[in-house]
């Protein structure tokens, strides 16, 4: 009896088991965000993440990339400084984040190939757009500058973590961080183990 219920069981949850374990082309669950086919659009491969969505005249959109190095490049756009409104579909930036990460880790599993570091590139806003970690890396730049008599270079390997990608990033290991570019309009750090 306890046989006959187990394979009913088994035969009728094939379909959802097939699903998780024999996927070629892994797609993200859904645990974060829930999508409206209205306004969400996505698009996923073994190299790319993206999801937009447009909500009358805003747009919002993560885009990642996994390099074939192992580096991860991402964007959000999760919220507009001329309107308070945020993506009702897509929820804080760290869970972003960890859903890009919980991707390409699967991702990385299925390629033998691993995560080697997360790029953090930034400009300065603009129009409608927000600009956190280029305001957060510059106030805290000019911070340790002045404060603690450091030189630029100095200040920037600290300044990288206190952004929000930085901390994103020591969140899951990357804990050093190279400087590849320091301009007054663009900065571009690569954080890593």
């Amino acid at each position: 009896m306890y046989l006959i219920g187990f394979l009913l069981i088994l035969i009728f949850n094939i379909p959802a088991l097939g699903a998780d374990f024999c996927r070629t082309n892994f797609e993200p669950q859904y645990k974060y965000y829930k999508v409206n086919p209205n306004t969400v659009s996505t698009h996923f491969t073994k190299s790319d993440y993206q999801i937009h969505e447009k909500i009358g005249s805003h747009y919002f959109s993560v885009i990642a990339h996994l390099t074939t190095q192992g580096y991860i490049h991402f964007k959000m756009i999760l919220r507009h400084e001329t309107s308070p409104m945020r993506s009702p579909n897509l929820p804080s930036g760290q869970k972003q984040f960890d859903a890009i990460m919980d991707y390409f880790s699967h991702i990385s599993k299925s390629t033998h190939a691993p995560i080697n570091g997360v790029y953090g590139e930034w400009t300065p806003a603009k129009k409608g757009e927000l600009s956190d970690n280029y305001n957060m890396f510059f106030r805290a730049l000019n911070d340790y500058m002045k404060r603690f008599s450091l030189s630029k270079e100095e200040a920037a390997q600290l300044a990288a973590f206190d952004t929000w990608s930085g901390k994103q990033a020591q969140r899951y290991g990357f804990d050093k961080v190279n400087i590849l570019k320091l301009e007054p309009d663009y900065i571009k750090v690569l954080y890593s183990r």
